[in-house]
This record gives structure tokens, sequence and C-alpha cells, in this order.
């Protein structure tokens, strides 16, 4: 057993345009609702997600500018509640996205559900199976001369969510129209045509630019789901639907929805671009300074291989000063050194250079190579000179001997 009914969800929007509360819909907004779309909206009770009771089949505006209504019932508990009266409620779930300041960014509608009492008012169930079941009456008791040439006469009306507008009173077969009354209702319908035909064009226009932006986001769009779904894995069934939405974009039939979505994912992809292009650079940056850092612990190795060098030459330098040192003190305890120099002073070095530079130029004899060659009788050899060589080994210093000896 299925009940089929009909109602308000959505009361119509504040004239001023603002909203009671952030999941209140406008008028633009109640205008492209649609409700029945891709097998229709769950039906719920009181917002519970537990168990669906039913769907809507569709939705339109109202002539009022109501967001109307229409679904069937197929759970027996919920069709008991609704037949009853005790749940004729109608509480349209609305999930909005906003921003960190409060601002609305995109809404969308997850269920209707069936209650006792709507937060909204005017949203009830006013038709089952066919029938009303829901209606409003109204006695008006002022302005009636103005409408009618006579005195007036109580007057009744039934009117639904469906059709809130004011409706003439009912008349008897005596009664007729004023002209005055005929004229006032059709400035009132010539003046919400324009009204309408206004606020069409705007959306229109409106709705021409949103395409035309989604047209310049699509290829960006479906490069990011595109590359998400290749790094998705076992996960990319889940993700398939996002394809269809990347392929579709620029045909998408809430725009409410699709254009928030398709910004967020343009932003994110300009986002993850830039990182990458960052990332590469500080990746080249890395292995310069990778390079660079080799290339300086080589020339740091060579620097410590140099001064270990310096230090080896310089203990040299060292060992060879202490010799001609000791050499130079042995020269002069025999007489043959008048001036000693210091060898670890360098202007002593270049003075005795420069000493040495301005003496007459002539032949330099070696006393003790000179006694050597004297002493020989045999090619000036040293062993043919065994006197020679017997004071060598005496008590004194065989270099002095030997000098005293020439």
């Amino acid at each position: 057993m299925v009940l089929s009914f009909t109602g308000t969800a959505h009361p119509p929007p504040r004239r001023d345009g603002k909203r009671h509360n952030v999941a209140d819909l406008s008028a633009a907004e109640i205008g492209v609702t649609n409700l029945g779309r891709k097998g229709g909206t769950q039906l719920l009770v009181e917002h519970d997600h537990g168990e669906r009771v039913g769907t809507v089949l569709s939705s339109w505006e109202g002539r009022d500018g109501s967001l109307r209504v229409s679904g069937v019932v197929n759970d027996p508990s919920a069709i008991a509640a609704v037949r009853s009266g005790s749940m004729r409620g109608l509480s349209l779930g609305t999930s909005v996205i906003q921003d960190t300041s409060g601002g609305r960014l995109m809404a969308s509608h997850d269920e209707l559900s069936i209650c006792q009492e709507p937060r909204r008012g005017g949203c009830f169930i006013d038709e089952v199976d066919g029938r009303r079941v829901r209606a409003l009456n109204t006695f008006s008791k002022k302005g009636a001369l103005s409408l009618f040439d006579k005195p007036p006469v109580s007057c009744s009306r039934q009117d639904t969510m469906a059709d809130a507008t004011e409706s003439p009173p009912v008349l008897t077969e005596a009664e007729t129209f004023s002209a005055e009354y005929v004229n006032k209702l059709k400035a009132e319908l010539e003046a919400k045509s324009k009204s309408e035909s206004v606020l069409k064009a705007k959306f229109s226009a409106h709705e021409a630019r949103q395409r035309e932006k989604l047209v310049e986001m699509q290829p960006t769009v479906q490069a990011w789901i595109e590359e998400g779904l290749a790094e998705a894995g076992e996960h990319k069934h889940e993700m398939a639907p996002l394809a269809e939405f990347g392929k579709n974009l620029h045909q998408a039939e809430n725009l409410d929805s699709a254009m928030p979505l398709a910004r967020m994912i343009s932003c994110h992809s300009a986002k993850f671009k830039r990182v990458r292009e960052e990332f590469a650079v500080a990746s080249t940056a890395s292995v310069a300074l990778g390079k660079a850092n080799k290339a300086l612990e080589e020339v740091t190795a060579e620097r410590d291989a140099k001064a270990s060098r310096v230090d080896e030459l310089a203990k040299l330098c060292d060992e060879r000063q202490a010799a001609c040192e000791k050499l130079q003190d042995e020269l002069a305890k025999a007489g043959l050194v008048k001036e000693k120099f210091d060898f670890s002073n360098a202007t002593a070095r270049e003075k005795a250079a420069e000493t040495s530079a301005e003496a007459p130029a002539g032949p330099f004899v070696d006393p003790l190579l000179a006694y050597v060659q004297g002493a020989s009788s045999v090619g000036g050899r040293l062993c043919a000179a065994p006197t020679y060589m017997a004071g060598v080994g005496s008590g004194e210093s065989s270099l002095h001997a030997a000098l005293r000896m020439a």
C-alpha cells in the first residue's frame, strides 16, 4: 500500500531578500530546485536517517513563490501517521557549507521529512491521495465597500499553500465585480509579470555567467579528478562519479552546487601546482648544494694536505737550521768563522747575501779541502796521510785538530 501526497516544503521567500535562517532558500534557488531528479529525494520521519519511508517524486515553484512537492509514502506506520493527521508537517533537510566568516558557499537538499510541527510556517501536506486535507479560512470584516457597490457580505475562501495569493471573495449570482476591482487586478498582474520577466532575465544572465566560468574551469577540474583517480588505487570505484561530474561540468543542473565545488577544486589544483613547482626548485637547489658541499670537502681535504706538507717542510727546515747552527758553532770554535749569522732571522740571511754580493769575486778555497789535498802525497787522498788520521782520533775534536795541523 502506497500513499501519495502533495504539500509545501518551503514557504515563499521574504520580499526584502533576507533569510530567517542560513538554510532558507531564495526565490532563485526555489526556481531551480528539483527534488525529483535522479530517482527522487528520500522521505524520512523527523530527519531520522535510519529508515526511509518514501520518495519525493517532483518539486516546482508555486504561484505564491513557495516550493511545492509531491511524493509517495510506502512505510505502513508513516502512512498511518499521515492519514490520522498526527504527522502532516513537512521539513526540508538542507546541508549548508559556509566560509570562515559565516558566508554561505553552497547548499544541497539531503532529504524531506514528515513531522508533527514544521519549523517553517505553512509547510504542511495539503492533499492525500488526491483529496484536500488542509484548508485556510479567512473572514473579511473591513474594506468591502471599496470592492463592492453595496455593503460587504461575509465571505469564505479555501486556500492551499500552493495558491496563497489573494482570491476574490465568493459572490452570489446577483453580485458582480466592480470595474475598479478588475482594473486593480489587471494592474497587479501586469506589474507582477514585469517583475517576473526582470527576475528571469537577471537569473538567465547570472546563469550564463556561471556557466562561462564553469567552462573555463572544466579542464583544470577534469585534470585534477583524473590525477586523483590515478592515485586512488582500491578506492577508485568510490571516486568514479567525480569523473562524470568533471565531464559534464558545463552542463550541471544545479549551478549553486557545481560552482563552489568546481571553484574549490580549481583553487586547490593551483595550490598543488605551486607546491610542486616550489618542490622542483627546492630539489634542484638541493642537488646544487650537494655538489657544492662535495667540492668544498675536496678543497678542504686538499688544503689540509697542503697544510700537513707545509708542517713537514717547516720541521725539515728547523732540522736543517739546527744543523747549520751546530756547524757554525764548530767553525767558530776553530776560528774559521769571525761573524755568526742568525739563520732564523730573514734579515740576517738577506744581509749576508748582500755582503757576499759586494765582496770581490775570486776563487773560493776551502781550508779543510786544501789541507787534505796538501797532506796527501798520492793524488791528495786522505788515506795517504796516516799521521793526520792518527791526529784525528786523538782526544781533541777531530775537526779542530785537522784544522790546526793544516
